[in-house]
Order: structure tokens, then C-alpha cells, then sequence
């Protein structure tokens, strides 16, 4: 049941850091991550579209068209980790560069629930 924990805080970070860090006429970065066990309960809470990129085959390389994936290419992303998925998205997805934004450690009652990393990655190849 700690995958029902930590995803309204996680959110909040999202939007804080995305408010903060926006430019003048930069178009946002979009959010991703490379598993969908994190890709759908951050879809639900954030209330974004949230890209899937994995080199597996699951439910979202249905919902995602290629065209659509096509007009990510260059783009920047807040790419999702957690304690159970922590691996640089460089080595999964095809960024130029990542680089850790936040870390936040989630707790049940006085136990870790889990570890979420905020990345911002630059570039996105296909």
C-alpha cells in the first residue's frame, strides 16, 4: 500500500518547481517517466498528460501514437523516479543530459514509504 503514498506532496513539488523555473517563452517540459507503475498514479494526481517512455511494451505504447511522440523530440522533461525505479534516465530514456532537481522522502507514520526524484532532462531523442 506504499504506492497510495506520497503523490499529492509529489504534485505540489511539480508545480512549485515548474513555477519557479519558468522562462519567458519557453514551452514547459512534460512529464514523464520510464515506468508505468509511476506513469498512471501521476497522471491521476497531477491531472497532465504523462508520457511513458520504456523500452518495455506495456498498456502505454497503445495510448501513445508515434506522431505524438515525434513532437516531444528536443524537448525538455520532469522525469519521475522512485526508491524502486531509481536509475539515471539517461540510461532509459534518450536525453542529452538529467540532472536531479529534488529529492523527497515520503513517509508512513515513522516508516519510509518511498523515495521520489525530480529530474530535469534536456533534449529527448527518440
Amino acid at each position: 500500500t506504499n504506492d497510495l503514498y506520497g503523490w499529492p506532496e509529489l504534485t505540489s513539488a511539480l508545480k512549485e518547481i515548474e513555477t519557479s523555473s519558468k522562462k519567458n517563452g519557453e514551452q514547459s517540459p512534460f512529464l514523464s517517466t520510464y515506468r508505468y507503475q509511476l506513469a498512471s498514479p501521476l497522471a491521476f494526481y497531477s491531472g497532465q498528460q504523462v508520457w511513458c517512455l520504456s523500452e518495455l511494451t506495456d498498456q502505454y505504447d497503445f495510448s501513445q501514437s508515434q506522431e505524438s511522440l515525434l513532437k516531444l523530440v528536443g524537448r525538455s522533461s520532469y522525469v519521475i523516479t522512485d526508491n524502486r525505479f531509481d536509475q539515471d534516465p539517461t540510461q532509459k530514456i534518450g536525453f542529452s543530459s538529467c540532472e536531479v532537481l529534488r529529492e523527497m522522502i515520503i513517509h508512513r507514520y515513522d516508516e519510509l514509504g518511498r523515495v521520489f526524484k525530480i529530474w530535469r532532462c534536456e533534449n529527448f531523442k527518440l
